[in-house]
């Protein structure tokens, strides 16, 4: 559960694998996120309210390639999770 430092009623319910939740009035309605990724991280922008930044690890198969620990795939949504948009590929760190 991660809560918004803008508006403390808007909270990110983490799931397991591809499920994930956000509610704008403290857990009252849940509502289901609309990303085919599992989350692994979750940064809520500082400063405005609905922008959400997310992480998910590629898969790696060790068998056939090199796996490293910059394999994090960055989303972020401007609309607390009704759309995504890809950022960044390869990616160790991130934050707003």
């Amino acid at each position: 559960m991660i809560q918004n430092p803008v508006d403390k009623t808007v909270i990110f319910f983490q799931g397991h694998n591809t499920s994930n939740w956000v509610s704008t009035d403290c857990g009252g309605l849940v509502e289901p996120i609309d990303l085919d990724r599992k989350v692994n991280e979750v940064v809520f922008n500082p400063v405005e309210r609905n922008w959400i930044m997310i992480s998910s690890m590629k898969a790696c198969n060790y068998y056939f390639e090199k796996c490293h620990l910059n394999n994090k795939d960055i989303y972020y949504s401007i609309n607390l999770g009704k759309s995504w948009t890809s950022l960044a590929s390869n990616v160790v760190q991130f934050d707003w």
